[in-house]
């Protein structure tokens, strides 16, 4: 279920942000003590060996490389910046966009799957000034006829 922070969302299958988060009062959230080394997430991949296997992420494992982002693209990343992650969510650079954004309150756009005409298409209707994806990713809207226009 995509989420958004915008104010209204033109799509009903699409929740707010904002709207979830204000739907709790504080008495019914119970504090939790997260430490920086408590796992976070478990992603699956084959890595180099080709074998599937699970890796435990922590919390500072996912907030280290956000934060190197955005100093490295400082003053780029900033709460007006709206990034388009091209990479399926559970990639590490897809993470560590989406987590620098969070960061610094800028807009996420994620896409579903990678379709070059979709991926144009959104840059200028979403007004994208960010986008990450992998080099085959960009070779193909490189070369794409409609990108020559």
């Amino acid at each position: 279920m995509p989420i958004t922070g915008a104010e209204l969302s033109p799509d009903p299958g699409i929740l707010n942000f904002n709207e979830i988060v204000n739907t709790e009062s504080a008495e019914e959230i119970e504090d939790v003590v997260i430490w920086e080394r408590d796992i976070a997430e478990i992603s699956y991949t084959s890595g180099a060996t080709a074998q599937p296997k699970a890796v435990m992420i922590s919390h500072l494992a996912m907030c280290i490389p956000a934060m190197q982002t955005l100093i490295e693209m400082a003053p780029h990343l900033n709460e007006r910046a709206v990034t388009g992650i091209m990479l399926p969510i559970f990639h590490c650079g897809a993470r560590t966009f989406l987590t620098s954004g969070l960061f610094v309150g800028n807009t996420n756009v994620l896409f579903r799957w990678f379709d070059v005409i979709q991926v144009l298409e959104t840059i200028e209707r979403e007004r994208i000034t960010l986008l990450g994806g992998l080099p085959m990713m960009w070779r193909a809207i490189y070369f794409h006829p409609i990108a020559a226009i």
